[in-house]
């Protein structure tokens, strides 16, 4: 399977942090890879309660976003493609170690969205994460009409690891969504509460997988639809 590296525009990492072009954390590759939206890290402190705790293979993760040195930096980034005036693609929400090269990260894919380039754009962006069951997504591809979910994760060596494959028990579910107002020239998004398991399988095809259980996170996702 090819992979895609994304290009970091803007990375604001936590406060402690200069602006910086950094590495990119590293995703499978979608059909149309010339159409990456601008990756938007954004500034966060000790109080904004994002955060990733889980069990991934038997080891216990609890990822709390802090502005402290050597902790956990939050963000956003995504996929969309327009033509005609409509906006198709994709928007993730992302936590990742604030270091160089942001590794490990865990990244939560939402798809599809669709949606015309007028004033409709921020209602629709604000209710395409709705509560309750989300299914797991089976392709990588666009699929306009029908919402799921990805989960990425990619350990401390660079590895990245995918949700798309066999979910046989895997469940994910939306317990809230917040609206944040826009914050520092960058515009308005959510605090997206959920919880899930699911299997991890390695995105280059090689064996072995990991088993992601008892995952709750509240991550921020960034309108990016606007372009």
């Amino acid at each position: 399977m090819k992979i895609l590296n994304f290009t970091l525009v803007l990375a604001l990492i936590v406060s402690f942090l200069s602006a910086c072009k950094l590495d990119p954390p590293i995703y499978p590759k979608k059909t149309d890879s010339t159409s990456t939206i601008d990756t938007v890290h954004t500034g966060t402190t000790a109080d904004t309660g994002y955060y990733l705790k889980a069990t991934l293979n038997g080891q216990a993760l609890n990822w709390q976003v802090t502005a402290d040195p050597g902790g956990w930096g939050t963000g956003s980034g995504g996929n969309a493609i327009t033509a005609n005036g409509v906006i198709t693609g994709y928007l993730t929400a992302e936590i990742f170690a604030s270091n160089k090269t942001l590794l490990p990260g865990f990244y939560v894919e939402f798809k599809t969205m669709q949606v015309d380039t007028g004033n409709t754009v921020t209602p629709y962006f604000n209710s395409f994460v709705n509560t309750g069951g989300w299914n797991y997504a089976t392709i990588y591809d666009y699929d306009p009409g029908y919402k799921s979910l990805i989960i990425y994760y990619t350990d401390s060596t660079g590895k990245p690891y995918t949700s798309v494959g066999p979910q046989a028990h895997g469940t994910a579910n939306i317990i809230s969504a917040t609206p944040i107002p826009g914050q520092y020239g960058a515009p308005e998004g959510l605090k997206i509460k959920l919880t899930l398991n699911c299997i991890l399988y390695p995105a280059d095809g090689s064996p072995g997988t990991l088993t992601l259980v008892n995952a709750e996170a509240t991550v921020y996702l960034s309108d990016l639809l606007k372009g």
